[in-house]
């Protein structure tokens, strides 16, 4: 009796796992508000191994986003209609609704610097 009831508890899991959308599948659109990093990190070690350059077109992505270093982001600032592509080099816990920390030179291109922040859409690029 107890082996039945193993089977079939692992069979609707087996089920249950195949038929659901996968949990650790990155998003490919986010909504939210974009920030910059302060110029006090230029120099610093990023999550992914490189340092932090202000002059790069890089990005931190909110360490709730199941996203890989490396991975190209097409970013678009909602209020202008300007978009940039930027690299995920760093992992962030952005407060509130931010999804993303952009780097300054990335933040100067959607022009936002002045502002400090602003409301934009993330789409993750396909792989090439």
């Amino acid at each position: 009796m107890k082996s039945k009831l193993c089977v079939l508890l692992a069979a609707a899991v087996c089920v249950a796992l195949l038929t659901a959308p996968a949990l650790a599948a990155a998003p490919r659109v986010l909504w939210g508000r974009s920030t910059y990093y302060a110029s006090r990190y230029v120099g610093q070690t990023m999550s992914c191994g490189g340092r932090y350059r202000h002059r790069k077109m890089i990005a931190a992505v909110d360490l709730t986003v199941p996203m890989k270093c490396g991975k190209t982001l097409m970013v678009k600032n909602r209020a202008n209609g300007r978009k940039i592509a930027v690299t995920v080099a760093d992992r962030c816990s952005c407060p509130g609704r931010t999804v993303i920390d952009l780097s300054r030179r990335a933040a100067r291109k959607l022009r936002y610097v002045s502002a400090g922040w602003a409301r934009v859409r993330v789409k993750v690029m396909p792989s090439t």
